[in-house]
């Protein structure tokens, strides 16, 4: 009876100490008072623009993490007047095409959002190396370690193509294998917590806490997986890009805890396939056209609507589809004809 008794509360921790319970890193969003306004004055945004990005060199950034330690990481109040300036670098008019000096600036704001994050436990830190490198065409990666020891990377994975990118440089597994890999995993969960049951219920006072701490790292694992799955998955129709963020967590609950988020970017073909296909939905609304997840910029919906909707496109045209993605169309008609289904 004593151990059903002791069993009963440690499923509960299991059941209860998932992922959701993972420190997150908090969202500028979050952080600044008021929603940006673009009235700093152009020219010296811009220059605040490229006196950053220009501090992004292969290898050690020390310029950077000058900056960093000299001002910025002085106070949260700081840090949140660094973001603040440079959260409005989307105001300015760059070129569309100029993924280089969106990928920078928002690398750079990950990592103060990072820092404010870290910054609500421990309001003095600064950083100890901070680097900068290449890892392949239009993949980008930043890593900081922090004096208390804590470490953060940031990979972003630019411009079209994006997913190719990833699992090209991942290994070039297919979402189709992540997935399968991901059921595999969510079965060997279980596996592993009622082998974990039988060691608690032989040594119970030593047990109890390794096993709770593995289960969390390994659950931890299989739900960023399950993530990189959807975000590989739900990215190719669009062409959007994305940047991966991990850092060492508070170890709240076990001890490699991790903060992890993935954040979803349009690229100008994006917004040609959205012109596209808004244009093809004017002129025959029966055509499907996921107007409330553009409103709400939700790209990984927008990118999985299109997708489910490939059946409904082929019923109208054969050639629909081609025409919103950008593919040629060979045989002559106008987008009214393709629209509307003429012959």
């Amino acid at each position: 009876m004593k151990m059903i008794v002791l069993l009963a509360p440690l499923l509960v921790i299991l059941a209860g100490c998932g992922s959701d319970e993972i420190t997150e890193i908090v969202d500028k969003e979050d952080i600044l008072e008021q929603d940006i306004a673009c009235d700093d004055p152009e020219k010296r945004l811009e220059s605040n623009v490229h006196n950053i990005t220009g501090q992004f060199s292969e290898g050690e950034m020390n310029e950077l993490k000058e900056r960093l330690n000299g001002s910025v990481l002085h106070s949260q109040e700081a840090l949140e007047q660094e973001m603040e300036t440079l959260s409005a670098h989307a105001c300015l008019n760059l070129p569309e095409d100029d993924y280089d000096t969106e990928a920078k600036m928002e690398m750079y704001l990950y990592m103060l959002e990072y820092y404010y994050t870290i910054m609500e436990s421990d309001d003095d830190i600064k950083v100890d190396s901070l680097t900068f490198e290449e890892l392949d065409y239009r993949v980008y990666q930043v890593a900081s370690q922090l004096d208390n020891e804590k470490q953060l990377e940031i990979t972003f994975f630019m411009a079209e193509n994006a997913r190719s990118r990833y699992i090209h440089l991942d290994g070039d597994e297919s979402s189709e294998e992540m997935y399968e890999n991901a059921l595999s995993d969510n079965e060997l969960m279980w596996g592993e917590i009622f082998d974990g049951i039988l060691l608690v219920l032989a040594d119970p006072i030593t047990r109890v806490s390794s096993q709770i701490s593995g289960y969390l790292t390994a659950e931890s694992e299989r739900e960023w997986k399950r993530e990189i799955v959807q975000t590989t998955t739900n990215t190719r129709s669009m062409e959007l890009q994305f940047a991966m963020i991990e850092g060492d967590g508070e170890a709240l609950f076990y001890d490699d805890e991790k903060v992890r988020k993935i954040e979803i970017y349009p690229t100008s073909f994006t917004y040609d396939i959205l012109d596209r296909w808004e244009e093809v939905h004017d002129i025959n609304p029966d055509i499907p056209y996921p107007e409330e997840h553009i409103d709400s910029e939700d790209w990984l919906e927008i990118d999985d609507f299109y997708v489910r909707n490939l059946a409904n496109f082929r019923d109208i045209d054969d050639e629909l589809s081609n025409y919103i993605s950008g593919r040629s169309i060979d045989d002559g008609r106008t987008v009214e004809e393709i629209a509307n289904g003429v012959e």
